[in-house]
């Protein structure tokens, strides 16, 4: 069943998404640099724009408000494939590479302080990714050498800047991988270990589980989460960079692709501020022969939903929709036919498990339509938790599926 879930909703209708914008490009092009939001404003620290691994300490500081760059504090230390996060006010900033060395200075910046400061160090990895994760910075993956990729997530302290207790070691070691926390879970997405990733992985408090790959493998990507959803942007498949968005709702199993980048990068900056995605820099081309990217583009998901409101299916003899959908306390149902199409029934809904919790068994056909009403309770009358769920129309010639989602 789940199987069968999974190949109809691929062949869903994608939902319509606000277009990338370009706003005022980096002041200084560059790949490799990692990127934060702290105060309303947002930092692009380091990176490189030349041959060799060498790397930047430059520090830029965007302002939306302004569509303003200006420079920022240098870093103590230049970096390349470094990660960063911010904590209670300030950012940190872990790991990365300058030329043949990797950084294993962990740098902090203060806003009051107005420089950086050495606050730790840590066991050298480039490629990593870090999120904030309650009181913590969760440091994840990256690779210590050619061909040796982390399975660790380390959690880092910043209130007594120290290491603690690392959590259980993820299934895939990877580096150049995407990771953002959401409530108690932590997100895992793609990268790089002797190929090119589509998988995802979930902390979800206890253990790491399997979560929805991908349609394809990204490596080198980046991710935030916005208003309950996962948004993936850019990246690369081997040489070639890619200008894909991929959307997934925090309760969803599928990814939804939105709308594409003007420009394909990879090794960028991904933050969100104010409901908007920001694509920041990155490069393009093959590792002798490397364009690197100023642009910097904007995507809007104001009034936008990773869910599909009132899908129909166009299918042959008949077709179907709800409204509203995502609902939090009824939904309307409504199925139409040329002619009454007597042949369906039952119809039924099931959780993302494939397990039925809702039947109408012998609906009433009004002429060619039929129309139902679904208050988000199963059989007995229980109130279903928040979630996807999947309205089967069980005719013999033509099934069709279709989600609803519940928002409680």
């Amino acid at each position: 069943m789940f199987q069968i879930i999974l190949t109809l909703l691929l062949l869903l209708p994608l939902t319509s998404f606000a277009q990338w914008e370009f706003v005022a490009p980096l002041p200084t092009a560059r790949e490799g640099l990692t990127a934060v939001v702290l105060g309303n404003k947002i930092y692009a620290i380091g990176g490189s724009n030349g041959w060799g691994f060498s790397a930047l300490d430059i520090v830029e500081v965007y302002d939306p408000l302004l569509d303003q760059w200006v420079t920022g504090p240098p870093l103590r230390h230049p970096r390349i494939y470094a990660a960063s996060a911010v904590h209670d006010g300030k950012i940190f900033v872990f790991g990365g590479r300058n030329g043949f060395w990797l950084v294993d200075e962990i740098e902090m910046f203060d806003p009051q302080e107005g420089h950086w400061v050495e606050v730790g160090d840590m066991y050298s990895r480039e490629g990593l990714s870090a999120t904030t994760y309650g009181d913590s910075i969760i440091v994840i993956g990256g690779k210590s050498s050619m061909w040796t990729y982390s399975p660790f997530a380390n959690v880092y302290l910043p209130a007594s800047l120290t290491w603690g207790d690392s959590l259980a070691s993820y299934p895939m070691p990877r580096a150049g991988h995407a990771a953002v926390a959401y409530g108690d879970s932590i997100f895992i997405i793609g990268g790089i270990a002797y190929g090119i990733l589509s998988d995802v992985s979930i902390y979800n408090g206890f253990e790491w589980v399997d979560g929805p790959e991908l349609p394809i493998g990204l490596g080198n990507t980046g991710a935030v989460v916005v208003d309950e959803r996962i948004c993936v942007v850019g990246g690369n498949i081997g040489f070639d960079t890619v200008n894909k968005t991929f959307i997934l709702g925090i309760s969803d199993i599928v990814w939804v692709e939105a709308d594409t980048l003007n420009t394909s990068r990879d090794l960028h900056g991904v933050v969100t501020l104010n409901n908007k995605i920001y694509a920041i820099g990155g490069g393009q081309g093959d590792y002798f022969d490397r364009d690197y990217l100023s642009s910097v583009e904007v995507l809007n998901l104001t009034n936008n939903s990773v869910h599909d409101p009132g899908i129909t299916f166009n299918a042959a003899g008949y077709s179907m929709n709800n409204y509203p959908n995502p609902f939090s306390q009824t939904t309307n149902i409504q199925i139409t036919s040329p002619s009454a199409v007597l042949n369906i029934e039952p119809v039924i809904i099931y959780n993302i498990l494939g397990r039925e919790v809702m039947r109408w068994e012998r609906p009433i056909w009004q002429g060619s339509a039929l129309s139902l009403r679904w208050d988000g309770k199963d059989l007995l009358g229980n109130p279903l938790p928040s979630g996807v769920y999947f309205l089967k129309v069980t005719d013999i010639n033509n099934p069709q599926m279709q989600k609803i989602t519940i928002v409680r």
